[in-house]
């Protein structure tokens, strides 16, 4: 018994020591690397550890809660605003789980409504895109595009805007948002659709990331559009990356690498990584 109290002791004193050590408050304290293998000529396969390639799947099955805390100083991190930098993702669509494919994300463009700047992030190859505003309180959504039959997009305007994170961070908050999309059909007849999101916010981890140790806020979502059927939804934020995995009704999305704007070569260089990063893969 003695025993068993002492390593609880050992335990929480290391992980406070652990937690009490991560403050970060500007994206030039945490980078993320890449443990690459291979030339754009003939693809890269990212690896966890030398000599292991990464499985799809494998940064979900890193994921640890113990001693993952950390005092955010600068909310801003988990969602940067770099317009040069791109995001390499795996997705896997659930009505094709044997193939992943690769997409590429960034920030296309930054415009101001009503004094505010909207930023939209997109996914190219997808055909994903989502108008974002960041205020003191959190991140809303403005604008989505909502899937029709997998091949055509359809861009949602959403009012009032969705609070879909909250900060600061707070492990167990859950709150509700009410909202109507609207599509614009030949710009000119209107369909509307009201919806209802419970968002949860239920834990923070670490998780791993070519081989390194990334902080992420973890959201779980539930969505009501009135059909009587609820969707699920979760993301993960992590510290000065942004959005590295998402699970939704239709694909599973998780981050492969991370390249801020001010390591790019040039912009060219970047548009052309979707097809270079990893060839595509059979499960």
């Amino acid at each position: 018994m003695k025993r068993t109290a002492l390593i609880l002791i050992l335990l929480t004193t290391a992980c406070f020591i652990y937690a009490g050590s991560k403050v970060i408050d500007t994206a030039g304290q945490v980078t993320n690397t890449v443990n690459d293998e291979g030339t754009p000529e003939t693809g890269v396969t990212f690896t966890a550890k030398a000599g292991q390639p990464v499985p799809f799947g494998y940064m979900v099955a890193s994921a640890t809660t113990v001693c993952a805390k950390v005092k955010l100083t600068d909310w801003q991190v988990i969602s940067p605003v770099d317009m040069k930098a791109r995001w390499y993702f795996r997705i896997k669509h659930k009505d094709k789980p044997e193939e992943i494919l690769n997409v590429t994300g960034l920030i296309q463009t930054k415009t101001a409504i009503n004094n505010a700047d909207y930023y939209y992030y997109f996914v190219p190859l997808e055909n994903k895109g989502n108008i974002v505003h960041f205020t003191s309180d959190g991140a809303y959504i403005r604008n989505l595009k909502f899937p029709v039959f997998s091949i055509l997009f359809l861009d949602v305007v959403l009012d009032p805007e969705i609070h879909y994170l909250h900060f600061p961070f707070v492990v167990g908050e859950q709150w509700t948002e009410k909202s109507t999309g609207t599509v614009t059909l030949m710009n000119f007849f209107k369909v509307t659709k009201s919806t209802t999101t419970k968002f949860n916010a239920y834990d923070e981890a670490d998780i791993t990331i070519n081989g390194k140790t990334e902080h992420v806020f973890r959201v779980k979502s539930e969505i009501d559009k009135g059909e009587g059927k609820l969707d699920h939804e979760e993301n993960w934020y992590a510290v000065n990356i942004g959005l590295v995995y998402q699970d939704t009704e239709a694909y599973t999305l998780e981050l492969v690498k991370f390249v801020p704007g001010s390591e790019m070569n040039n912009l060219l260089e970047a548009d052309a990584a979707p097809e270079d990063v990893t060839p595509q893969t059979k499960i």
